[in-house]
């Protein structure tokens, strides 16, 4: 079963994933640890990743998100990945850019829950594909195909509500 956890506690923001963490079930997730970054800011994000079966692509490039919106302000993490979370991560080159912790210490047992929520928005998707894409260019020609798929469908929508506006 998939699940996301939170916690906030003084200024670390506390994160769990567990499951199969895919496109299909990370936006409510994703949206939730920006909400939360919104309101105040947090120096420092762990994300356990001990109980994750699997990773997809554009989860893999949320992650990368993360990472970069924290390390302007403070620190992220990843503690104690799972063997698979860990051949996903290293798959992409993210064990080189993210700092992987395997005690933490205190991690705390009570979180609440965050929705789980297909991820609709191909401009998200795209953008956590371009995120991976910036680590290599491995993945720049993994993903190149996809992007480009992404970026018309996000230029048609554009266009599409732009059609609509002039109809109104």
């Amino acid at each position: 079963m998939e699940e996301f956890c939170i916690k906030r506690e003084d200024e670390t923001l506390y994160l769990k994933g567990a499951g199969r963490l895919t496109s299909q079930n990370s936006e409510a997730f994703k949206n939730t640890v920006y909400s939360f970054l919104g309101e105040s800011p947090c120096r420092q994000i762990l994300l356990d990743l001990s109980n994750c079966q699997y990773m997809d692509s554009t989860f893999l490039g949320i992650i990368v998100g993360f990472y970069k919106r924290m390390r302007k302000i403070g620190d992220f993490a990843i503690v104690k990945p799972s063997r698979e979370a860990m051949k996903h991560l290293h798959s992409m080159g993210i064990d080189r850019l993210v700092n992987i912790i395997n005690d933490c210490g205190y991690f705390p047992h009570e979180m609440g829950t965050c929705d789980v929520m297909p991820t609709r928005d191909p401009e998200a998707i795209l953008k956590a594909h371009k995120n991976l894409m910036d680590l290599s260019e491995e993945n720049r020609r993994k993903f190149a195909l996809l992007a480009g798929v992404l970026e018309k469908e996000v230029a048609g929508k554009l266009g599409l509500d732009s059609d609509r506006s002039k109809l109104n």
